[in-house]
């Protein structure tokens, strides 16, 4: 099985009616000055200013979960991405809290500084493109999105490396300890 392609269209691209975050305006303005029109859908189809998604790419098919009184059973999209991107968060906060720090807190802004500061915590994909909009789908002949080097509205930041983001997050835990920026916490 191949996992480093949009295998089907997924939710991605730039919304018409929310504005972006401001974690995301510099990603979402590099990539825009940086894609050439042919992975672009056609103007007036995206709001430029309009939040950018998604953040990152998770494996979203064929995921077995245990459905209580109906056995396993095969989900797909965010009801098999987003608690499989939930339980990597939960496991990076337990790396600040085993290392004394407080919780992570608002996710967003961290993990945008996150794909700044560390190229190898996420995984880029480059092949794929989207033939929708919040408009709805574009004529045969046209592409929505495409993927890119680097941050795309295909994939976000790209597929999470739990093993570099965890060695991030113990880092910058460890050393915004040793430089007094907030107090040790202690469980028992």
């Amino acid at each position: 099985t191949q996992f480093d392609f949009v295998g089907w269209t997924s939710g991605s691209g730039i919304a018409n009616y929310s504005e972006r975050e401001y974690w995301q305006v510099l990603t979402a303005e590099q990539y825009l000055l940086n894609t050439t029109a042919d992975f672009l859908p056609p103007v007036g189809d995206y709001l430029p200013i309009g939040r950018p998604y998604p953040d990152v790419a998770m494996l979203a098919h064929n995921f077995v979960v245990e459905v209580f009184g109906a056995g396993e059973q095969l989900v797909d999209g965010t009801s098999a991405s987003s608690p499989a991107f939930s339980g990597l968060i939960s496991r990076l906060n337990s790396v600040r809290l085993n290392n004394g720090c407080p919780p992570l807190g608002l996710f967003g802004p961290l993990m945008y500084k996150m794909y700044q500061d560390c190229p190898t915590c996420f995984v880029d994909l480059t092949v794929g493109c989207s033939n929708s909009t919040e408009n709805g789908d574009c004529p045969s002949d046209v592409k929505a999105y495409c993927a890119t080097t680097g941050y795309d509205v295909i994939y976000g930041l790209g597929l999470p490396n739990y093993g570099e983001m965890s060695n991030y997050i113990r880092r910058d835990c460890l050393t915004r300890k040793k430089n007094g920026m907030f107090k040790t916490i202690v469980f028992g």
